[in-house]
């Protein structure tokens, strides 16, 4: 356990010292960047994210019962598996999300100004970049309270068992994928325009371009990434209620439509092929 809490430290120490030091790539503006990244971010959650954690939570809870009356059937795992947002490991996992989410929005916003709204000269690029920088920041209100909804729905014990699939899911199946559609790993292609844009307004010039392109990752990384670290261990340590307590109500709620410990080990046996007439020891001694 102590090893892990210090891996899990480990990775906290290690982003914040490589959001710093982008600062030094960028001259501090990535650090600057990051002071009202947090204000938004934590005030967002603060004022939206239970409505808006409510609203997922609610939805994931509709496709529970959808789900169960085609044959799915909800579990509620122990305790172990109620991750609640505290200490570090609460920090870690809000932050996945909180980066996530504000980095590739940021990226999609560059995307949509275009290599039209940079100007010519290399010096002034990241004028440009810090536009789509700050609309990040005001759009961080909105994008950072959806995390309470999917770390409720990520960190809850409930699970739905999918005996025809042989698979044990978490709920909210379809909204993880429209917002993995949406925020997922994919949208890191954006990287590449903006690799194609920035060696277009150096003229060709790869050298030039990779420069280009390394300041305006680094300003975004930096800001985005001690803002997101920043708002989570605030939040982890200080003010958890707002998911802690959508939290709760989400397990309860689902609770009450879970089967119980007898029916899922019944479906258990089925799925291993245990009959009620067999004993699983001779099944061992079979099977080896």
């Amino acid at each position: 356990m102590e090893k892990q809490r210090l891996f899990r430290y480990s990775q906290i120490i290690l982003i914040i010292v490589s959001a710093l030091l982008t600062g030094f790539v960028t001259r501090f503006v990535s650090i600057i960047l990051a002071i009202p990244f947090i204000f938004f971010m934590y005030i967002g959650i603060r004022i939206l994210g239970r409505r808006l954690g409510k609203i997922i939570c609610d939805s994931a809870i509709n496709e529970l019962i959808m789900y169960s009356k085609l044959g799915r059937k909800p579990i509620r795992l122990s305790d172990e598996f109620n991750r609640r947002l505290k200490g570090e490991d609460g920090t870690l996992r809000l932050f996945k999300k909180l980066f996530l989410m504000n980095f590739i929005a940021v990226l999609l916003i560059s995307k949509y100004l275009g290599p039209a709204a940079i100007p010519e000269q290399v010096g002034s690029a990241l004028i440009s970049f810090l536009i789509a920088a700050v609309i990040g920041v005001f759009a961080s209100t909105i994008i950072s309270p959806l995390t309470t909804g999917l770390y409720v729905i990520d960190n809850s014990p409930i699970r739905m068992f999918n005996l025809k699939e042989g698979l044990i899911e978490k709920p909210g199946i379809l909204i993880r994928r429209i917002f993995r559609a949406l925020f997922g790993y994919g949208n890191l292609i954006v990287l590449i325009y903006v690799l194609l844009d920035s060696i277009e307004l150096a003229n060709g010039d790869i050298a030039g371009g990779l420069v280009i392109f390394t300041m305006l990752v680094a300003l975004v990384y930096g800001a985005i990434a001690l803002a997101a670290m920043v708002a989570s261990a605030i939040l982890a340590y200080r003010d958890s209620g707002v998911f802690n307590n959508l939290l709760e109500e989400f397990t309860s709620k689902a609770a009450e439509k879970s089967i119980s410990i007898d029916e899922a080990i019944t479906f258990f046996k089925e799925l291993f092929g245990v009959t009620e007439h067999e004993e699983p020891e001779r099944i061992l001694q079979e099977s080896g």
